[in-house]
């Protein structure tokens, strides 16, 4: 489930071209046009009581330095909740996140033209990977959230329609069921129920290098408690997990944790995060470790993860790294250029050798909610005996979310 302030970044932001048709939202006016921009700390506006109406501007062209907060209204501090409430237009974010019901939603549709071997043997697929349906239900506006998400998943792409990815049973996935408790002293929360907990950098490409030698698939997710909180720059959240009924199911039982902190003024954020976990079936003990930072820079963004893998079974123990870069630069309003490697000391069966992948393509926002990615993916991989491996992917995905 996408927080309101998320779906604000999408529909306002993460977008190339606007439709009044599909009635689209327009972009907010740089703050000196708005309602409350001249007022002082500790001063009023006379708002009404559901706050000014947003000034929006018709061009999706604007210049970045209106909005790089050089003005100080974000360092105001106000001496009362009225003031407060004065500074959120009809349309902030904040208070949208109080309704009593927020239902949301994604999708993704892939072609794949996948090569492998010597001489390559080609595949072509099309199909809906997964979709996903979630509901949030907030009972006082406030502090509690009750949220339900389910996973439809594509288990046969060569065969895939889209009937058939709503049939109930294997299909048919529960991505989450938790009750959330937010908005507390120091911005502390607390969640109990069925997710996956937070480790490292989050990417929804489970067939990454770092995501395949981690070990986490679609269908991960565990019975959880987490407690976290995050008063400013700083961040630490923790996480107590164990292994929920289904076919697929990871039965693994652990704690995972994070620390961090966020540099809003810079564009910059750092995490540590480890996981150690152990399944009561295969008797397999995984610990992870993660060191990831990112940034961003006029038109370039960049991610950087350092995982370290280390899983010990009866038979003995294995011990694998992975370094992992992703860019993305822009090129015009919201489309991008991307390139993306990562290498391992490892080959991709986690024995010992090595393995690198490499992928390059462009990142298209191109209404509100509708993102298309195009890449060209290659993965080779060899053992320490010498045995290697190479496919090649040219991927397009199509990716829609509300």
């Amino acid at each position: 489930m996408r927080t309101m302030y998320g779906l604000w970044q999408e529909k306002r932001w993460l977008r190339s071209f606007i439709s009044e048709f599909l009635g689209n939202e327009k972009t907010p006016a740089p703050l000196k046009d708005q309602a409350y921009a001249d007022q002082p700390a500790g001063g009023g506006t006379n708002a009404p009581p559901e706050g000014h109406p947003l000034v929006t501007i018709d061009d999706l062209d604007y210049d970045e330095k209106d909005y790089d907060r050089s003005d100080g209204q974000e360092k105001i501090v106000v001496s009362n909740r009225r003031e407060f409430m004065e500074r959120l237009t009809r349309e902030d974010p904040w208070r949208k996140e109080r309704r009593w019901v927020n239902v949301g939603g994604e999708a993704r549709y892939q072609y794949v033209d996948y090569k492998e071997g010597t001489p390559y043997a080609e595949k072509k697929l099309s199909y809906v990977s997964f979709a996903d349906v979630g509901v949030r239900v907030k009972p006082f506006r406030r502090y509690l959230n009750l949220v339900v998400e389910n996973r439809f998943v594509e288990k046969d792409p060569p065969k895939a329609r889209i009937a058939e990815l709503f049939n109930s049973g294997p299909n048919s996935v529960l991505r989450s069921a938790y009750v959330l408790v937010d908005q507390m002293p120091f911005n502390t929360f607390a969640m109990y129920g069925v997710y996956f907990p937070l480790f490292g950098h989050y990417t929804p490409d489970r067939s990454s290098l770092a995501q395949s030698l981690a070990g986490f698939t679609l269908r991960s997710g565990y019975r959880a408690f987490s407690v976290g909180t995050a008063p400013n720059v700083p961040f630490l959240n923790l996480h107590f997990f164990g292994p929920q009924k289904g076919d697929g199911r990871d039965q693994a039982r652990g704690f995972a944790y994070n620390l961090g902190g966020r540099f809003v003024t810079f564009g910059a954020y750092f995490m540590i995060s480890g996981w150690k976990s152990k399944s009561a079936v295969t008797q397999l003990k995984k610990d992870l470790y993660s060191l990831t930072g990112g940034m961003s820079h006029k038109r370039l963004t960049a991610n950087f993860e350092l995982l370290k893998v280390r899983r010990h079974l009866a038979a003995g123990s294995a011990r694998s790294r992975v370094y992992t870069l992703e860019t993305k630069t822009r090129l015009w309003r919201q489309n991008y250029a991307e390139v993306n490697f990562a290498k391992s000391n490892v080959s991709v069966t986690s024995a010992p050798g090595s393995a690198y992948e490499f992928a390059y393509g462009f990142k298209n926002y191109l209404l509100p909610g509708v993102q298309l990615e195009t890449l060209m993916n290659t993965l080779s991989s060899r053992t320490a005996g010498g045995a290697r491996s190479k496919e090649r992917r040219f991927q397009t995905q199509l990716h829609l979310f509300y």
